[in-house]
């Protein structure tokens, strides 16, 4: 009897490809193991290892540097982000930064935003965003709108009973309303009293308009603006400035001097008469 063929192994299916990041969505899954990961350093280096060399990997990518500033222990990571943040040395400023205040369960750990763990670098395009203590890293892209077609200028409207229509803008009204809508839009968060308590509440209280302001002083060519609190320049940008320890520090002594204002007081934008309003003057 004829011996049936022998069958062919199947075809080998090529290895999954790791898919980039897609703008909100998890370019890096958290990790709920952290708390036992801070017994020691050898377990947190361990914890850390995978996903900071994906944060070297992203911010070298995107960014063409390594030396991004660290917000927990105020340095550069002048070796890149794994190197720095397997280190003993950020290890320590971590565990002491969260034993402050509690270190939170992994379903609160997980959010992303407005928290002290959580890290904003800015990236072409927008923000890539890490989570200190689960590993987990996002990224959020602004999509560039359409450059407006230019159309032709309207023709005068005829005279209605005798009055005549209104006119276009004339050019410096609408450069000055193209300036206006280049301002950072955001609203006074009254809660600033209670934020002062500590660093860790002030750092969460200030990360999105600290981030927002940063975003409008880079896109108006205005980096290198000093601090009018502390004076000092805002080389490492206003995000990392406005909610170090360093600024926190200079603010609550000046508040503590001249007492804290009512919400109503504190939320007056009138320039040349609050000390904590900044006024920056911009090209044209």
């Amino acid at each position: 009897p004829q011996q049936p063929p022998p069958q062919q192994p199947p075809p080998q299916q090529p290895p999954p490809q790791q898919q980039p990041p897609q703008s909100g969505s998890m370019a890096f899954q958290h990790d709920p193991n952290f708390v036992s990961a801070f017994d020691s350093k050898e377990g947190w280096r361990s914890h850390m290892e995978r996903p900071t060399a994906f944060l070297d990997e992203q911010l070298s990518k995107r960014t063409g540097r390594w030396d991004h500033l660290c917000n927990v222990c105020e340095k550069a990571m002048g070796r890149g982000a794994q190197d720095h943040l397997c280190s003993q040395g950020h290890y320590k400023a971590l565990w002491q930064n969260m034993s402050g205040h509690g270190i939170p369960p992994p379903e609160i750990a997980a959010q992303m935003a407005s928290r002290p763990w959580v890290q904003s670098f800015d990236v072409p395009g927008g923000t890539y965003v890490f989570n200190h203590l689960t590993g987990g890293q996002q990224l959020h892209l602004v999509d560039a709108a359409p450059s407006p077609v230019p159309s032709p200028a309207p023709s005068p409207a005829p005279a209605v009973n005798g009055v005549a229509a209104a006119s276009p803008p004339a050019p410096w009204m609408q450069q000055q309303l193209q300036q206006q809508q280049k301002l950072p839009k955001a609203v006074h968060n009254p809660g600033y009293a209670s934020a002062l308590q500590s660093i860790e509440e002030w750092r969460a209280f200030m990360e999105s308009p600290s981030m927002l302001f940063e975003n409008f002083l880079t896109e108006n060519n205005l980096l290198g603006v000093p601090c009018a609190v502390s004076g000092l320049q805002m080389d490492h940008g206003a995000h990392a400035h406005l909610t170090s320890e360093a600024h926190w520090k200079e603010l609550w002594e000046k508040f503590r001097a001249i007492g804290l204002p009512p919400p109503d007081v504190a939320c007056d934008m009138t320039l040349n008469r609050r000390p904590w309003v900044q006024c920056i003057e911009m090209p044209g």
